[in-house]
C-alpha cells in the first residue's frame, strides 16, 4: 500500500511538494528554536568549569562559618586546590561621576578554571600587586570620564585602573548584571571597607579537583552532610550561625543554565507551533485539491475491488509521507537556521538532539494526518460511478466533521501544553487561536458573498470578485491563515509598543530617580537627614531575609509533582530566599484586595500572585526560618502590587511587632530631583555610605528596554516564519483550484481575453479576500495584545496604528503576490491544450 500511495503521489508532484513545504515551514521554526537551545546547552556543557571558575563552589550570603568550612575541606580528596572570591554591588566614583557596579573580589589562586584576561595584555597581574588596582568593563570608562591608568574610588579606597576586561570566567552563565563589572584583589577591598557587617556580598569557596568528574558526587555528598536538599537552591548548612549555604558543581551549574534557556524558549516553541498549525491548514487545503486530482485513479481502484477503507488509507498514507518528509526537511532547515544564528552569536555549532529531530518529524506527520482526515473521510464516501460521471464528492456529515475538528483541537491543545510545558499557557493559547479561527470562518461566510455581489465596470475585477461566491471556491482557509498571521503580528506589535511606552523616559516623569539598596539600621536616620537637607523624602522599607519552611503544616521543600512550568515556579517561590517587610498600612503601589491588614505580630498580608504560586490563601499558616528563629504567621490579607510605580514592595508584609529587634536592611527610592543635583547626590551618598548602592531608574529602564528588544527580536523572527506559513496557505489555496482556474483562463482567452485580464482577475480575487481577513485578524490581535498588556502585565496599552496598518498592507500585498506567482500557469498554458485536456493543461 505504501508503494501504491507513493506512485499515486508521484503523479501529483506539484501539489505534493507544496504540501510538504507547508509542513516544513512550521517544523523549521521549531527546529530553529530547539537547535538554538541545543547549542546553548552544548556551550554551557563545554565551558562548565569556566562558569564558576572551578569544579565546585560552596557559597553563602554571609561569610562561611568555621563549621561549614571545616566540613568542606575535610571532604576534599587529595590534590584539591581552593580559592576564595566575593561578589557584591558597589558604587564606583571618579571626578564626581558615579556608577553602580558588580564588584568581584578575588583571592590568591583565583581562577581555578579559565583565565581572567585584561587589556592591555598582562594587566590582570596588577590585581595581585601591592598597590590597589582594578580591571573594569570598557563601557564604564566613558561613564566615569576616566581612562586606563586613571583612578576611581570604591568604598574608602582609591584604585588604579590597570586595564579593561577582555575575557572573564566565573560568570555563572547568567546574563544579568547590576552594572559594569569590576575585578579587584580581595585584600584591597577589605582595606577599603567593603567587607564585614553592612556589606551584602556573596562569599564563594571554590574548589578544583584532580578528577573533575568527581565534582557532582562530591557536591551531592556535601549537600547531604549540610542538610541541603538536592533540588533546593540553598540550605541551612551547619554550625551555630546556620548560614544559608549553596553547594553546586560546574556540571550542575551548566544544567541549571540549560534549563533556564529551555524555559526562555517556551514562548518561541508556542509561536513555532502556531506556524505549524498554519502549515497544516495549508495541507488541508491542498488535500482537497489532491483528492479531486486523484479521484479518477482511486475510483478505478474501487472498481477493481479496492474497499473504501483501503482507498482512504492510501490517501492517509500519502499525507503521512508528506508530513514525514516535511518534518525531516523542516528539522534540517531549522538546524541550519540555528547554526547560522549560532555563528552570528559566536556559539559553537551543535546539531539538534536526536529526540528533537524525532519530535519534529512526528509533529510534521501528525499535523499532515490531522489536516487530511476530513478529505480522506470524504474520499471514503465517494461512489466510483459518481466519480466517473464527474460529480462532486459528497460532504462529510456535519456530526462526523465536528467530531474530527474537536479531536484536532484537542490534539492541538495537548501539543501546545507539551511545547510550553504548561497546562495553563499552552491550552489557553490554543483555545484563543481556535476561537480566532472560528470568528474568521464566520467572517468568511458573511463577507465573501457580500464582496462577490459588488459589480465594478472592469470585467477582470468583476470576474475575480465573483469567484469568491462560487461553490467550492470560497477561500476560507486563506481567510483563517492570514487572519491568524495578522492577529499574531498585531499582538506582538502592541505588546512591544506598550512596554516601550511604559519604560520610555517621558513615562518616567514622576517616578523615583534612584533605587537605594543595603541601608543598615544605624545608617537610616543619617541618610534620611541627608536627603531631607536637600528637600527630598525617601520611601524606605525594611527587609529581613528568611526561608519559608511550611504552609499549613506541609513542608515547603516537599517534592513537587509534575514537570510543568507552573510546578517549577511554585517550587521556586516556596524554596527561594524570602524577603519579609513590615508596615502599619499599605504603602504606595499596594492595595489590599481581600481580608484585613495585619493587626498583630502573628499576622501577615501577602501578594495575591505569590499566594497562588505557593498554594496559600486567607487563613493559611506560614512558618518562616529567620536566621535560625522560627516565625509563624497567619495570612489575614491579600494585596495587589503595582510594580510599575517603581516603589519598594515585597511579597510578604508583616505587622511591625513581628520582627521587633531583628537585624534588617532598608531599601527604597529617592524621588525625582533636578538633573543638576543627581550626580552630586550620588557622589555624596557613595562617600558617606560606602556600602549603600544607588541604581539609576532611567538606566534600569534602559536595560529593561534592551532585554525586551532582544526577546522581541527572537519572537518576531519566529513570527515571520508563521507569516511564511500563512503565505503557504495562500499558495495552497491557489494550487488546489488550479485545474478549474486553468479552464476558466482558457475560456476567457478563447473569448478574447488576455493574460493581463486573468492576472488582474486573480489579483482582485485574492486581494479582496486577504484585506478583510487581515483587518479582522489585526483587530482581534490588537484586542488580545491590549488585554495581555493592560490586564495581565498591568502596563499602559499603546496601539501603534501606523505599524499595524503597515502589517495589514504587507499581508495583503504578499498574499496577492503569492497567488499570482502560484497561478501564473493558468494564463501560460495554451487554451487549446486545456480544452483538449492534454497533459500539462
Amino acid at each position: 500500500m505504501i508503494r501504491l500511495a507513493w506512485r499515486l503521489l508521484a503523479g501529483r508532484q506539484g501539489l505534493a511538494w507544496l504540501a510538504l513545504a507547508c509542513i516544513a515551514v512550521g517544523v523549521a521554526a521549531r527546529g530553529a528554536v530547539t537547535g538554538s537551545v541545543t547549542m546553548v546547552e552544548a556551550q554551557l556543557a563545554s565551558q562548565a568549569r569556566e562558569l564558576i571558575a572551578a569544579d565546585l563552589e560552596v557559597s553563602s550570603a554571609r561569610a562561611l562559618d568555621d563549621t561549614v568550612r571545616t566540613a568542606v575541606l575535610a571532604a576534599l580528596p587529595p590534590g584539591s586546590r581552593t580559592a576564595e572570591s566575593r561578589t557584591l554591588t558597589a558604587m564606583a566614583v571618579a571626578d564626581g561621576a558615579t556608577a553602580l557596579c558588580e564588584l568581584h573580589a578575588v583571592g590568591p589562586g583565583w581562577p581555578l578554571a579559565g583565565r581572567l584576561v585584561g587589556a592591555p595584555a598582562g594587566s590582570e597581574a596588577a590585581l595581585a600587586g601591592e598597590a590597589p588596582a582594578v580591571l573594569v568593563d570598557a563601557d564604564l570608562l566613558p561613564r566615569l570620564g576616566v581612562a586606563v591608568g586613571g583612578e576611581l574610588r570604591l568604598g574608602t579606597g582609591t584604585f588604579r585602573i590597570a586595564g579593561t576586561i577582555a575575557h572573564e570566567p566565573g560568570t555563572g552563565g547568567s546574563p544579568f548584571r547590576f552594572g559594569p563589572t569590576i575585578y579587584a584583589g580581595i585584600t584591597a577591598l577589605d582595606a577599603a571597607g567593603l567587607s564585614g557587617y553592612g556589606i551584602r556580598a556573596r562569599h564563594q569557596l571554590l574548589v578544583a579537583l584532580a578528577d573533575a568528574t568527581a565534582a557532582t558526587p562530591l557536591a551531592q555528598q556535601l549537600r547531604k552532610q549540610l542538610a541541603i536538599d538536592d533540588d533546593e537552591t540553598e540550605g541551612l548548612g551547619a554550625g551555630p550561625s546556620r548560614a544559608q549555604v549553596r553547594v553546586r558543581s560546574a556540571a550542575e551549574t551548566a544544567q541549571r543554565g540549560a534549563k533556564a534557556a529551555g524555559r526562555a524558549a517556551d514562548l518561541l516553541r508556542i509561536v513555532a507551533l502556531f506556524a505549524l498549525a498554519l502549515g497544516a491548514l495549508g495541507v488541508a487545503t491542498l488535500a482537497g485539491g489532491m483528492m479531486r486530482a486523484q479521484a479518477d485513479d482511486l475510483a478505478v481502484l474501487r472498481v477493481l475491488g479496492s474497499s473504501r477503507r483501503r482507498a482512504a488509507a492510501i490517501f492517509a498514507m500519502q499525507a503521512a509521507l508528506i508530513g514525514t518528509g516535511g518534518g525531516a526537511l523542516g528539522t534540517l532547515l531549522g538546524g541550519l537556521l540555528a547554526l547560522g544564528a549560532g555563528i552570528a552569536m559566536g556559539v559553537p555549532a551543535a546539531w539538534p538532539h536526536p529526540t528533537d529531530v524525532g519530535l519534529g518529524i512526528a509533529l510534521g506527520a501528525t499535523a499532515a494526518l490531522a489536516a487530511a482526515t476530513l478529505p480522506a473521510l470524504a474520499l471514503a464516501r465517494m461512489a466510483p460511478l459518481a466519480v466517473l460521471r464527474g460529480e462532486s464528492p459528497a460532504p462529510v456529515p456535519r456530526g462526523a466533521a465536528i467530531l474530527v475538528l474537536l479531536a484536532v483541537l484537542l490534539l492541538g491543545a495537548l501539543a501546545a501544553a507539551f511545547e510550553s510545558h504548561s497546562w495553563q499557557i499552552g491550552p489557553t493559547i490554543a483555545g484563543a487561536v481556535a476561537l480566532t479561527a472560528l470568528l474568521l470562518t464566520a467572517l468568511g461566510h458573511l463577507v465573501l458573498p457580500a464582496i462577490a455581489a459588488i459589480r465594478p465596470r472592469a470585467f477582470a475585477v468583476r470576474h475575480g470578485l465573483a469567484n469568491l461566491a462560487r461553490p467550492g471556491r470560497r477561500p476560507i482557509a486563506l481567510i483563517i491563515a492570514l487572519g491568524l498571521a495578522a492577529a499574531l503580528g498585531t499582538a506582538l506589535i502592541t505588546l512591544r509598543a506598550s512596554f516601550d511606552a511604559e519604560l520610555a523616559p517621558g513615562r518616567l516623569a514622576g517616578k523615583p530617580d534612584f533605587f537605594v539598596l543595603d541601608v543598615q539600621d544605624d545608617q537610616r536616620e543619617a541618610l534620611v537627614a541627608l536627603l531631607a537637607g536637600k528637600g527630598l523624602v525617601a520611601n524606605l522599607r525594611p527587609q529581613v531575609r528568611a526561608r519559608l519552611r511550611s504552609i499549613d503544616g506541609i513542608s515547603a521543600t516537599a517534592p513537587t509533582t509534575g514537570v510543568t512550568r507552573e510546578a517549577e515556579r511554585a517550587a521556586h517561590f516556596r524554596r527561594r530566599e524570602q524577603n519579609l517587610t513590615w508596615s502599619a498600612a499599605p504603602g504606595p503601589g499596594e492595595t489590599l484586595i481581600a481580608g484585613t491588614w495585619p493587626a498583630a505580630a502573628d499576622e501577615c498580608a501577602v501578594q495575591d500572585a505569590w499566594a497562588d504560586s505557593v498554594g496559600a490563601h486567607l487563613g493559611s499558616r506560614l512558618v518562616f526560618d529567620v536566621q535560625g528563629v522560627e516565625l509563624a504567621v497567619v495570612v489575614t490579607g491579600l494585596r495587589r502590587i503595582d510594580w510599575w510605580t517603581f516603589q519598594p514592595n515585597f511579597f510578604i508584609s508583616l505587622h511591625p511587632d513581628a520582627l521587633a529587634g531583628a537585624p534588617a536592611v532598608w531599601l527604597g527610592t529617592i524621588p525625582a530631583m533636578p538633573a543638576t543635583e543627581r550626580r552630586p547626590l550620588a557622589a555624596e551618598v557613595a562617600q558617606r555610605f560606602p556600602n549603600v548602592s544607588l541604581i539609576d531608574v532611567a538606566e534600569a529602564a534602559q536595560t529593561a528596554r534592551l532585554a525586551i528588544e532582544r526577546a522581541s527580536a527572537a519572537v518576531a523572527a519566529i513570527a515571520a516564519v508563521a507569516l511564511l506559513a500563512g503565505l503557504a496557505v495562500v499558495a495552497g489555496t491557489t494550487a488546489a483550484g488550479a485545474r478549474e482556474r486553468r479552464g476558466e483562463a482558457a475560456l476567457i482567452r478563447a473569448l478574447g481575453g488576455t493574460a493581463r485580464t486573468i492576472a488582474v482577475s486573480v489579483a482582485a480575487e485574492f486581494a479582496a479576500a486577504a484585506l478583510p481577513a487581515a483587518l479582522l485578524g489585526a483587530a482581534l490581535g490588537a484586542l488580545g495584545g491590549g488585554l495581555l498588556a493592560g490586564v495581565i502585565l498591568d502596563v499602559q496599552v499603546v496601539w501603534p496604528w501606523w505599524q499595524i496598518a503597515l502589517l495589514i498592507g504587507v499581508l495583503v500585498l504578499a498574499a496577492t503576490a503569492t497567488a499570482l506567482l502560484t497561478a501564473r500557469h493558468a494564463w501560460r498554458v495554451p487554451p487549446l491544450a486545456v480544452l483538449r485536456e492534454e497533459p500539462g493543461g
